[in-house]
């Protein structure tokens, strides 16, 4: 009751005091309130343009970072290529090459020699190990399963070798690269390349931490790898991944 009956009397006050402002005060008035409007849209503008220079800024610090990383990357490419190329002219790799070649070839020969062939009991260690270990981790790459004999290959050099290396290597994907004596129970002359050369071309590989290193022919065939995986001993040209990455 008390807040009604006051209210006409607080608006009549209100009322009476803006009657007996001066033109001055009001002037007054009208300058505070355009200067605390000019200061309000100058603090807005002052923040947008701060953040402006932040977003600019920030932008500026990403792109050099991104030419800094591609310089890197760059500058690692070099590396890696003049890493290959004096590799490739060092007297070991030129002699791994042609030690390998001769003994990859001198394959069939040494077999027909001791009556024994690359059929048999090393397709059906092949066979096993695309079957049963190599199959699951294809699939699970989302990879298609095309069959087993699709993948072991079909020279006789590249199925003995796969066999020898690979699938009755006792040690697991992975670590195929630790076998480094000679694997088949018989003396091939590729065996005994593999005993003299693997320990320096794995060491090569760990020493600047290489996923691989391959040693190829001229005719396309991988004639040796460190790490043994399924790419040994098939041919880039014609063999099943010749069309991959």
């Amino acid at each position: 009751v008390a807040l009604v009956l006051l209210a006409p009397l607080a608006a009549g006050t209100l009322y009476g005091f803006r009657r007996r402002m001066s033109v001055r005060t009001k002037l007054l008035a009208l300058c505070l309130g355009v200067g605390l409007g000019a200061i309000a849209v100058t603090g807005v503008l002052a923040v947008h343009q701060s953040q402006r220079a932040l977003l600019h800024s920030e932008e500026r610090a990403l792109e050099a970072i991104g030419v800094a990383r591609a310089a890197r990357l760059l500058d690692y490419f070099a590396l890696v290529r003049e890493q290959v190329r004096d590799f490739a002219r060092s007297e070991m790799a030129v002699e791994a090459v042609g030690s390998f070649t001769q003994a990859w070839d001198a394959l069939p020969s040494e077999l027909a020699e001791r009556d024994l062939s690359a059929t048999g009991p090393v397709l059906t260690a092949l066979r096993g190990y695309y079957e049963q270990e190599y199959r699951r981790r294809a699939i699970d790459a989302g990879a298609t399963w095309p069959g087993s004999d699709a993948l072991i290959p079909p020279a006789p050099q590249g199925r003995l070798l796969q066999a020898a290396f690979i699938a009755n290597n006792p040690h697991p994907v992975g670590a195929k690269l630790k076998l480094e004596s000679e694997a088949a129970p018989t003396p091939y002359a590729y065996n005994q390349h593999h005993a003299r050369f693997h320990p320096t071309l794995r060491a090569f590989l760990e020493s600047f931490a290489y996923y691989d290193v391959f040693l190829v022919d001229a005719r396309g065939n991988v004639i040796y790898s460190v790490f043994k995986e399924t790419d040994f001993a098939t041919n880039l040209l014609t063999g099943p991944y010749r069309e991959s990455a």
